[in-house]
């Protein structure tokens, strides 16, 4: 059924919107996701009703099979709303940090703990690492780094102060405190940021900008931002150390850390009403923004409809609206079927959402609103090199105009602690199923992790991706210095 979009006023269906599933259940209140290695979504905040808190439940979910197991971990600390990421040199999910909420020895709860905990995808198995944080957090923030170390910042401690200085987590060895950057200047709550090409962990909290250098321990200013932004609001790291953030005024803003300086252009925004909502990198380098409303965990002017934000454009359009509300604890993540999922939301809240929707973008329908058949992906390598040529084959009755590359995403509170994108030089003879791909960039660029890749035909149309891992040579070649300049391939 085709509907009006609200951008252009015109009658639109799948194949400009985008379409949304019906809700099914999901097990618990998912306030955090995360993708692992082998395209399962772990996810965790509640117990199976929903109450606040997450100290016995997490849920491993299928796509493929929609099976789902609720599990129950050991551990007597509650890993509500702290922060979450992948150890790709482990092949484990990093927990850091959660609530006191239960410890049942009189202390009050909403507090930050220091425990790390370790999640295994194959075992299904979480426990504790064995090697706690030196400060406690809760609400604190996960920055992975180009050589499989994992840095975090801010949160609160277990005074309900600020949490002290950042820490670096090594796997194997545990956490080393940058004691240098003694008094923190960002924000507490999840602030946003990223590792840029330079190497050195770039953070937007209010109106400032900040660039935290790990070896030397130092935090220092780099600029000023136009509009205020807030950890409320939606962010995502859509290209090259290139982010776009949406400001407290309903605007946006694109900051781009490549040269010597920040260059920040103010763009169009979404709307003062996407407070809680999620921004995801779409298989073709566009950004979806979904849920949120107008006042804080308040069901006023609520947002069901997604907003698709282009890059190539700065123009933003109007897709499918969902049937849920997506508030304060929900989140929303790319799959490797290139749909994204949308979950939780409430615990506590206006609705607690112990369900889920999938939203398909307008790439995978025709100019009629069916589906499109989809080219394949028969084979690709498992790892990959910084400075390498690597092959895949596909089978596809159109030819391959673009290859993306999107790191898994975790995600939890209108943040995404991994997610980045790319598009990688390549090259196809005329009807061959062979592709040939070029990693031209920096360990910076391209940390170690997981990564999804697409190829995208000639209709615009992604497969479902092939998950592959940045091997540890990338952090050798960090270590040596090593650049790579390649020559551009061509199509």
């Amino acid at each position: 059924r085709k509907s009006s979009n609200l951008q252009t006023g015109t009658m639109a269906g799948p194949e400009v919107q985008g379409q949304w599933s019906s809700a099914s259940s999901w097990p618990l209140n998912a306030i955090h996701a995360i993708l692992t290695p082998d395209g399962k979504i772990m996810s965790y905040g509640t117990d199976p009703d929903g109450n606040q808190g997450a100290q016995l439940y997490y849920d491993v979910w299928t796509p493929a099979t929609n099976a789902h197991s609720l599990l129950q971990h050991t551990r007597p600390r509650d890993i509500f709303c702290h922060a979450q990421v992948m150890l790709p040199t482990a092949g484990q999910v990093l927990l850091a940090g959660g609530d006191t909420r239960g410890l049942n020895d009189g202390t009050p709860p909403n507090l930050g703990v220091r425990d790390t905990n370790l999640f295994d995808p194959l075992l299904l198995e979480l426990k504790a690492s064995g090697t706690p944080m030196q400060y406690a957090r809760w609400y604190g923030s996960l920055y992975p780094l180009a050589d499989g170390r994992v840095l975090t910042a801010a949160g609160i401690d277990e005074t309900g102060a600020g949490a002290g200085p950042p820490e670096i987590y090594t796997p194997g060895s545990g956490w080393k405190t940058l004691g240098k950057i003694a008094n923190w200047p960002a924000d507490w709550y999840y602030p946003r940021g990223f590792l840029a090409p330079n190497g050195k962990v770039v953070i937007a909290s209010g109106s400032s900008l900040f660039s935290l250098d790990v070896e030397a321990e130092t935090m220092d200013s780099i600029g000023s931002l136009p509009k205020n932004t807030d950890w409320t609001l939606p962010w995502a790291l859509f290209d090259r150390g290139r982010m776009m953030m949406v400001d407290d005024e309903g605007g946006a803003m694109v900051i781009d850390v490549n040269g010597a300086t920040p260059v920040i252009t103010p763009i169009a925004g979404p709307g003062t009403n996407r407070i809680w909502s999620t921004a995801t990198v779409l298989a073709d380098g566009k950004v979806a923004v979904t849920g949120g409303s107008s006042e804080d965990n308040v069901l006023v002017d609520t947002a069901y409809s997604t907003l698709i934000w282009d890059p190539k454009t700065n123009g933003w359009t109007t897709g499918a609206s969902a049937a849920k509300p997506r508030l304060y604890h929900s989140s929303a993540i790319l799959l490797p079927d290139a749909t994204v999922l949308s979950v939780g939301g409430g615990s506590p809240g206006p609705v607690v959402n112990l369900n889920a929707e999938i939203y398909s973008p307008p790439y995978l329908f025709d100019s009629s609103g069916q589906k499109q058949a989809r080219p394949m992906i028969n084979s690709a390598p498992s790892k990959v090199d910084l400075g390498s040529t690597f092959g895949i084959t596909v089978a596809s009755g159109r030819a391959i105009q673009r290859v993306t590359l999107i790191r898994t995403g975790s995600v939890t509170h209108s943040t995404n602690f991994e997610q980045r994108f790319l598009e990688l030089p390549f090259t196809q003879e005329a009807g061959s199923s062979n592709v040939s791909i070029r990693l031209n960039e920096g360990p910076n660029t391209l940390p170690i992790g997981y990564y999804m890749l697409f190829v995208i035909d000639s209709a615009g149309v992604p497969p479902v991706a092939k998950i592959m891992k940045g091997d540890a040579s990338w952090a050798k070649a960090a270590d040596q210095g090593q650049s790579f300049t390649l020559p551009a391939a061509t199509t």
